[in-house]
């Protein structure tokens, strides 16, 4: 659980420094109108940030999950697994 928020504060610190680079570049009139770098770069930049965010959510949300449930069989993914390959925890695997 330590390394998901270490993972966490470290995705904060890069969104954190992404959005000051998109300010920074506007603020010297390198707005995404300027060149076709220039809007490739606010075009898909921006794509990664969201990815970033969208494991920032999933981080807190799990980081919630263990801390209401623990570390039990479901979440630690016995029922997940279950779910996903049928019998695979009985001898002789999934057949």
């Amino acid at each position: 659980m330590g390394w998901i928020v270490v993972t966490l504060i470290l995705a904060g610190v890069f969104l954190s420094f992404e959005i000051m680079d998109f300010l920074t570049a506007v603020g010297m009139g390198a707005g995404p109108d300027r060149s076709g770098f220039s809007s490739a770069h606010f075009g898909l930049v921006p794509l990664h940030g969201l990815h970033v965010t969208t494991g920032c959510i999933w981080m807190v949300i799990l980081l919630v999950q263990l801390w209401i449930y623990g570390l039990d069989d479901d979440v630690t993914g016995g029922r997940v697994d279950e779910d996903i390959f049928p019998g695979a925890d009985q001898p002789g695997g999934t057949s």
